[in-house]
């Protein structure tokens, strides 16, 4: 983790105590660990909690992303929480790679149709 050292940014709001971070990834996600609690939907359909704990002094120390809601690209993606970050971002590139590919793919069709278009003229 040394080497994102600087892509970590304490949330705003709360103690700078290490547990309430964001990492900055460049990429349409939100990353964070310990921001105030919530349910998210899993790839399996199924309601989890992410950081909703009955002691409200704990909080979870899983790293958790999701689509970045001023993001103008969307695609299906479901939060998998790590304690590691590096898996959350494992997670988030092989989910990202996945819609740019099915983008490139329908930029590719769309210069044959052109194509096409231009030769029978």
């Amino acid at each position: 983790m040394e080497s994102h050292k600087e892509n970590f940014v304490n949330l705003v709001g709360y103690p700078a105590n290490g547990k309430h971070l964001e990492y900055i990834a460049e990429l349409p996600y939100q990353i964070y660990k310990g921001e105030d609690g919530y349910t998210y939907e899993d790839s399996k359909g199924k309601t989890k909690p992410y950081n909703l704990f009955v002691d409200e002094n704990k909080v979870d120390d899983r790293w958790i992303a999701n689509i970045d809601e001023n993001a103008v690209i969307q695609f299906e993606y479901y939060p998998k929480p790590h304690k590691d970050i590096n898996v959350v971002l494992k997670h988030c590139l092989h989910h990202y790679k996945k819609y740019l590919n099915q983008e490139l793919k329908h930029i590719v069709e769309l210069e044959k149709l052109i194509k096409k278009d231009e030769l029978e003229k």
